[in-house]
């Protein structure tokens, strides 16, 4: 029984995650087109330094998750599609493991979100702005939805994606932790 509920949630997380990923071609292109712009600015703020180009490509990736994220909660659904508000914490969790596949989509959604940003917006370093900044974006998605109606108002989405957020802060934390003490090591020896 577990089982055959694991591998339902497993092919229908499968099938949910074909849309994003056919949305990252052209977050790739959107990525090329504002690149130069990105690194126009980044030349104005820092005019005396090199170009960080390492910094570049984590911008280039912050562009190919917003427009994969703005897509998939916006544009790959009909206007006035959906109407419904659920505010009641865990109102969508249910004993099926399978229906319980948004929850994980949502934390999915994010992770991206916490590991990117980081890296380029320097206080959302501290893991109380980073979560706190994720937790603003999806509410804000939240309520596009809302009046847009082009999905679902949920509480759970707002907790599942700041859940997200956190969880890829921690992930780029002990990344970069792993990374650093490796190039102090490889320095001390």
């Amino acid at each position: 029984m577990i089982t055959s509920e694991l591998i339902e949630f497993g092919e229908n997380l499968v099938f949910d995650l074909q849309q994003p990923i056919n949305c990252i071609p052209y977050g790739l292109l959107w990525g090329m087109v504002l690149l130069p712009v990105i690194f126009l600015c980044e030349k104005l703020i820092h005019r005396n330094q090199k170009p960080d180009w390492k910094r570049l490509v984590v911008w280039f990736c912050c562009i190919v998750y917003v427009y994969v994220m703005l897509n998939t909660a916006f544009f790959n659904r009909e206007p006035g599609s959906r109407t419904r508000v659920d505010l009641q914490l865990f109102g969508t969790w249910t004993n099926e493991l399978p229906r319980n596949r948004f929850m994980f989509e949502n934390i999915i959604m994010f992770l991206p979100f916490g590991i990117l940003f980081p890296c380029v917006i320097l206080p959302l370093r501290k893991v109380w702005w980073c979560v706190l900044a994720g937790c603003l974006c999806s509410t804000g998605i939240e309520l596009i939805q809302l009046f847009t109606q082009r999905g679902f108002c949920q509480l759970d989405d707002v907790v599942a994606n700041t859940a997200g957020a956190f969880l890829g802060w921690v992930i780029c934390r002990v990344f970069l932790l792993r990374w650093s003490s490796k190039i102090i090591k490889r320095s001390l020896t």
